[in-house]
């Protein structure tokens, strides 16, 4: 069977967005990250800011891997300035390589979507200036924010660290019965091992940023493997 690879392009505090991707996708796709050079490990409106900056550097770092795909996978990161962030950083990846790229704020709009959502619940470790502009990137791209609830977390080696047993309590907590979905942000936050469990108690699609970012760089690859355990996006 063909080796593939992807790329990955992470916060230098990120620790779960690579075991994650490990255990989503299929043993014959291979993860590499490189990470891009910021100088906090506070996730601010200014250390995004900074690691955008950076990123064409890392992207030329990360392309000598030559992986099949190329994702900037930080959520906060590639929608902090609003509709057409995701796009710019793409752009900015494009021009020190031809290996396509996405972001992971894209992949989740492009998860929801392909969900039929249109009322969607959120749930974020971040601080209320982070929320604040990720609804207004998701309202941008034609979702309803029903709600949007953060634990106030700065620090990302906090977010990675708080249990999985509470992200599952609060998410439930979070979720709005009109609700199409739900969104878990952060690819630094816990995740993978609750989706399904949550789908069956909410009755609903569950969207998470590394799943979602999984999925739409599958799909870019072209590949159709069948997956489970993650959700009901990898169904779709």
């Amino acid at each position: 069977m063909e080796r593939l690879r992807i790329g990955l392009l992470i916060p230098p505090p990120n620790v779960l967005m690579e075991p994650e991707f490990r255990e989503i996708v299929p043993p014959h796709i291979t993860i590499h990250a490189t990470r891009i050079s910021r100088s906090t490990d506070k996730v601010t409106v200014d250390s995004l800011l900074e690691m955008e900056r950076n990123t064409e550097e890392a992207a030329r770092v990360l392309a000598m891997a030559r992986p099949n795909v190329i994702i900037f996978g930080c959520t906060s990161g590639s929608l902090i300035m609003g509709v057409g962030w995701d796009r710019q950083i793409v752009e900015k990846i494009a021009t020190v390589t031809p290996i396509p790229a996405i972001t992971t704020s894209t992949a989740v709009v492009e998860a929801l979507k392909s969900l039929n959502a249109k009322k969607i619940a959120v749930f974020t470790p971040y601080i209320e200036e982070i929320n604040e502009r990720e609804t207004g990137f998701l309202e941008g791209n034609g979702f309803q924010v029903l709600t949007i609830s953060g634990l106030g977390i700065s620090e990302s080696l906090k977010i990675a660290q708080v249990p999985i047993s509470e992200v599952h309590r609060l998410s439930l907590q979070t979720d709005k019965k009109e609700a199409d979905a739900l969104f878990i942000s952060c690819t630094n936050f816990p995740t993978i091992g609750i989706i399904d469990r949550l789908e069956r108690e909410l009755g609903k699609p569950v969207v998470t940023s590394n799943q979602a970012s999984a999925w739409y760089a599958l799909k870019r690859m072209g590949r159709k493997e069948q997956i489970r355990g993650f959700g009901s996006l990898f169904e779709k």
